[in-house]
């Protein structure tokens, strides 16, 4: 008779397969970790165009254009009403995304925004009351950056 071949792995190749597993296992780890900076970037980078989008709306639709705050997330409503009060009744949905609000999934903004209502005017300006009467800036931080709007001028950018 002649030698059986047996079927399987034997013991060694086994415990070597395992070493290997581990080994890449423990190289991998530190680059997943870097994927919540990635995230935080994102929610920042989502902000910052949201902020865009009401300001660029308030001027094109000649509406008062309303940005609420928290520290996890940012929506955004239209005044509708005619004549215009001020008031921002009609949800604006953010672009891209799908809830029409952009919510945060780790850190969000670094504290409590302040103002936590910014009223983009239909002439570009961002003013802390619907009335427009007082310009105000903002500055947030956000991991890895911040999100800045000038009052004055409109302007919304990354301040980092």
């Amino acid at each position: 008779m002649g030698l059986r071949r047996s079927r399987g792995f034997t013991m060694v190749e086994l415990i070597v397969i395992m070493i290997i597993v581990g080994i890449l296992a423990v190289s991998a780890m530190p680059s997943m970790s870097g994927s919540m900076a990635f995230r935080s970037a994102a929610f920042r980078d989502e902000a910052i165009a949201a902020l865009r989008y009401a300001q660029k709306t308030a001027t094109s639709h000649r509406r008062v254009v309303c940005a609420t705050l928290t520290q996890k997330s940012l929506a955004l409503s239209i005044d509708n009403s005619s004549p215009k009060d001020g008031l921002c009744d009609v949800a604006l949905p953010v672009p891209g995304v799908a809830a029409g609000q952009l919510s945060a999934q780790q850190d969000g903004f670094g504290s409590a925004p302040s103002p936590a209502v910014m009223f983009f005017q239909p002439d570009g300006r961002m003013t802390s009351d619907a009335a427009g009467g007082t310009v105000a800036d903002f500055d947030n931080a956000v991991d890895g950056g911040s999100v800045v709007v000038r009052g004055a001028t409109g302007y919304v950018g990354d301040g980092s």
